[in-house]
């Protein structure tokens, strides 16, 4: 029975230790990484880590919430690298509940920023990123922006032919000239 005491004691304090931890980590990239490497180490207690990164998440100011995230973001991608797919999954539902803690204006685009880096690099599947979007940025919000992006995308497919086209008339003009 002494033993149970002393584990619980020890795990009672080893929270306490990490959510002071969370507490102090600041925005640099030195502290991000630090902690991310901490916590990847601490795999075997990943779910206690996570409930515990959002039970201060949501505690924190938002600049301190954007810290947290970023420490979340250096989790997750090193834990892809390294196929440690339970981080991924571990934080799912964490990061759905997170995005009403990230809304406001001064850190809702660096939350945005990092959403759309995990699109793009397959951290999490399209349905996935775009609810996350959709919370972080309401729905409205959301599908103006995807439609920007759309027409930003087919502008640029379409700048490039009449680049391209113009390139060949400038060439075969260049060429009438020297020949």
């Amino acid at each position: 029975m002494a033993s149970t005491t002393t584990d619980d004691s020890t795990a009672a304090s080893s929270s306490s230790s990490f959510e002071k931890r969370l507490t102090l980590v600041n925005s640099t990239q030195e502290s991000v990484q630090t902690l991310s490497l901490w916590i990847l180490y601490h795999r075997s207690q990943h779910e206690h880590l996570i409930k515990t990164w959002f039970k201060v998440l949501k505690k924190s100011k938002p600049l301190h919430r954007l810290t947290l995230f970023y420490v979340a973001n250096d989790v997750i991608q090193n834990a892809k690298k390294q196929n440690g797919l339970i981080y991924q999954q571990a934080f799912k539902p964490y990061l759905n509940s997170a995005m009403i803690y990230v809304k406001e204006n001064s850190i809702k685009k660096k939350v945005q920023r990092i959403l759309e880096i995990w699109r793009e690099r397959g951290v999490y599947d399209e349905d996935f990123i775009g609810e996350l979007l959709k919370k972080l940025l309401g729905t409205e919000v959301y599908e103006k922006d995807k439609e920007v992006t759309r027409v930003i995308a087919e502008f640029q497919v379409r700048s490039n032919y009449i680049f391209q086209k113009k390139k060949k008339i400038f060439l075969f003009f260049i060429a009438k000239i020297i020949m």
